[in-house]
């Protein structure tokens, strides 16, 4: 189908307004990307997915993408010889490991009845073990700078178990706070990761 053909049936614009429903920002970028199909097999298939995820919504609720972005900026820039990356791009890709176990976790029992969808997520593997590798890690850098910047005097046990506070306008302060929290291994359940602080913040 020509340009000139889909601009008549304003198909630039149909795909604008689908891709602001997008959970994802990979997922909008594949939604911007989509051309019509033309094999009937190939528009049947994909009918019959879109069945499926109606379903799931209506019955089982939304699939948990929250946490999931685009990392592959992050991916790339590891492979360059000498680069490295900032706690929270560490953080970032801990937060992706985490989202795709969720989206598994959710998707797996649905494998008879949506098979489609479900088994999108059969080639996620759990990497359970690196989400806490990577939540070490990150506390220890944010450690480090507590250190290095000497903000200790920011960080007591008032703001752990209060949740962010006075501190809100500080993201880095922030950051480190909770990071305390998770060496520490606060019982509390009230802060349980960077992510949670981040999101509370913005």
């Amino acid at each position: 189908m020509d340009n000139r053909t889909l601009a008549v049936l304003e198909y630039p614009k149909i795909i604008a307004i689908i891709s602001d429903f997008s959970a994802t920002e990979p997922g909008r970028n594949a939604v911007k990307n989509l051309s019509p199909l033309k094999d009937v097999s190939e528009i049947v298939s994909v009918l019959e997915t879109i069945t499926e995820i109606r379903e799931i919504n209506a019955v089982e609720g939304r699939i948990p993408f929250s946490g999931t972005s685009d990392i592959d900026s992050l991916l790339g820039k590891i492979k360059v010889e000498g680069s490295f990356l900032t706690p929270h791009e560490i953080s970032t890709i801990g937060s992706n490991i985490s989202a795709q176990r969720r989206v598994r976790s959710f998707l797996s029992p649905l494998s008879n009845r949506c098979p489609r969808i479900a088994g999108i997520a059969d080639p996620i593997i759990n990497l359970k073990h690196l989400e806490e590798d990577i939540e070490s890690v990150v506390a220890s850098l944010w450690i480090e700078t507590v250190r290095r910047r000497g903000w200790e005097r920011h960080i007591d046990d008032n703001a752990l178990i209060h949740g962010i506070g006075d501190h809100a306008k500080n993201l880095d302060i922030v950051r480190c706070t909770v990071a305390v929290g998770i060496l520490r291994r606060s019982q509390n359940g009230i802060i349980t990761g960077l992510g949670v602080v981040d999101k509370k913040v913005t």
